[in-house]
């Protein structure tokens, strides 16, 4: 007997909720790094030729940089694929468990599993996306620091490179 005032969920409110979950902040938010990705990936391509000198110290930063970002955009759309597919995925497994096993069984093992698991490809693919991401800001920024900020001194006598070398 359910409480007065409390609605009961039945299946088809779960595989509902799963039906509609794909437009979820989740895809939205990897959405953004993407888009993020690209644009930062495009600017850097284009104005390489305006604001980058001929000779740039540490190089190896701007390609860690566009490495990661082309990596991060890769990944993203990897995720975005799968994450489109899980709900309707989740709301299929649901639809399949209480046709073959009921409702007693599928209703046990949705509370004793919290639901229909996420592929791992999915979530190892965003944790690299945010990961690649991130580095290859990291590497922008220490490429911007060392070839803008340093640039007087560096081409002064001591030169950045030389502590690369020894």
């Amino acid at each position: 007997m359910s409480e007065p005032g409390k609605k009961e969920v039945t299946f088809e409110d779960l595989e509902r909720r799963h039906l509609h979950n794909f437009q979820s902040a989740y895809f939205n938010w990897i959405k953004n790094i993407v888009s993020l990705s690209v644009g930062s990936l495009t600017a850097l391509i284009a104005l390489q030729g305006n604001y980058l000198s001929s000779s740039p110290q540490l190089p190896i930063f701007l390609g860690t940089c566009w490495s990661g970002l082309l990596l991060s955009i890769l990944l993203g759309v990897k995720a975005l694929w799968t994450e489109a597919g899980i709900h309707l995925d989740q709301a299929d497994q649901i639809r399949t468990m209480r046709a073959q096993h009921g409702d007693a069984y599928t209703a046990s093992y949705l509370e004793k599993n919290g639901g229909v698991g996420f592929p791992r490809s999915h979530t190892w693919s965003v944790r690299l996306m945010v990961a690649s991401f991130v580095l290859s800001l990291v590497s922008l920024c220490i490429f911007a620091v060392v070839n803008l900020l340093f640039k007087s001194k560096l081409s002064g006598g001591l030169r950045f490179s030389l502590f690369l070398r020894g």
